[in-house]
């Protein structure tokens, strides 16, 4: 983007659920996220145009009863908090929970 990324202030640049957006994760860790929505501010004090900012979050993963395997797809992008959600193609992960 054209603009340096902040954790804080007014807009700070936040990871957050998608697919669809603003959606509660089930790997939701509620001590260290800020809600099950959104897992973590920009972890660099600034973030200036051309820089990489990283976003460094624990997950929960959810108990497995059943007999198989069980797997998940796991969506996240970037957002501008109360401004956009940034027009980036986002994170996909694909989490497998072994049974226990």
């Amino acid at each position: 983007g054209s603009k340096q990324w902040q954790p804080d202030g007014l807009n700070p640049i936040r990871l957050v659920t998608s697919n669809p957006p603003a959606r509660s994760s089930v790997f939701c860790d509620n001590a260290t996220w800020i809600n099950c929505t959104t897992p973590v501010n920009v972890t660099e004090a600034s973030v200036s145009t051309g820089d990489v900012g990283n976003f460094n979050f624990n997950i929960i993963i959810p108990e497995n009863n059943t007999a198989v395997e069980q797997t998940y797809n796991e969506y996240f992008n970037l957002t501008s908090e109360g401004m956009v959600v940034l027009n980036d193609p986002g994170q996909h992960w694909i989490i497998n929970v072994l049974p226990q």
